[in-house]
């Protein structure tokens, strides 16, 4: 008969033991996601004298007009300061709204590491064309109007796509993966290195230009934003063999 306890014993011991390595393996909490809208966006607009400009407008662009310029994006998110410390970023996406095309054709825009930082200045472009450059804008020569130049004329970014997407008419456009993904790690983990994206369309063909709306659009479910699927580091409680007997009486 005394045989019986002694097996009870073992059988709590075993369970005892399985607790602690659960608690001091799972110190992470189901996945939560987060919508970060963008800090800044811009457009360098291809112009030889690098004079235009749109970082207060309500529209950025990307691609080529129906003359062949070339319209670049640039939108930047403040990863840092909107997922908490200690965060393991899962994946992200990136969500940008057309509204306006030429066409409903789909084209290929991608997405690439900036290089180098750029500002946002105060001009205003209604249409496609851009507006005068003002201090600190990002134009096709400057990173910042009208003192600081980028290295290449139209920006100084990846030629290497991190991602791409088959872009077609007004509505809501997604961009994901995994390159996404480690470049905002990289944001994350050293904010100083956090230059933004640009987006780039079809620039071998006229009319592949997309008008996507920036964060001064009226609608703010328009406005340009990075999901971000997170699991937080919740802290581990300290286990007393007290309580852990108390949990299996």
């Amino acid at each position: 008969m005394s045989f019986v306890p002694y097996v009870m014993s073992t059988h709590r011991y075993i369970l005892a033991a399985s607790f602690v390595l659960l608690v001091t393996v799972n110190d992470r909490a189901r996945a939560e996601t987060i919508v970060i809208p963008s800090s800044r966006d811009n457009t360098l607009f291809q112009d030889p004298l690098g004079a235009l400009s749109s970082g207060a407008g309500p529209s950025i662009f990307a691609g080529n007009n129906g003359t062949g310029s070339i319209r670049r994006a640039l939108v930047h998110f403040d990863v840092a300061g909107a997922v908490p410390a200690g965060a393991a970023i899962d994946s992200v996406e990136l969500h940008l709204y057309v509204s306006s095309a030429p066409n409903d054709v789909p084209q290929v825009f991608t997405i690439h590491h900036v290089l180098a930082s750029w500002g946002e200045g105060t001009s205003v472009s209604v249409g496609g064309s851009g507006a005068p450059a003002t201090l600190n804008d990002a134009t096709w020569l400057h990173c910042f109007y009208p003192a600081t130049l980028w290295a290449n004329a139209g920006g100084d970014f990846d030629p290497n796509a991190l991602a791409s997407a088959n872009v077609g008419g007004v509505g809501e456009w997604v961009w994901t993966g995994d390159p996404l993904t480690s470049d905002v790690r990289a944001w994350y983990d050293s904010p100083a290195n956090n230059l933004g994206w640009l987006v780039a369309g079809d620039e071998s063909a006229a009319s592949t230009v997309r008008r996507f709306e920036s964060r001064e659009t009226a609608n703010p479910d328009q406005r340009p934003r990075l999901v971000v699927h997170y699991s937080p580091t919740v802290p581990v409680l300290p286990a007393s063999w007290g309580r852990i007997k108390n949990l299996y009486r």
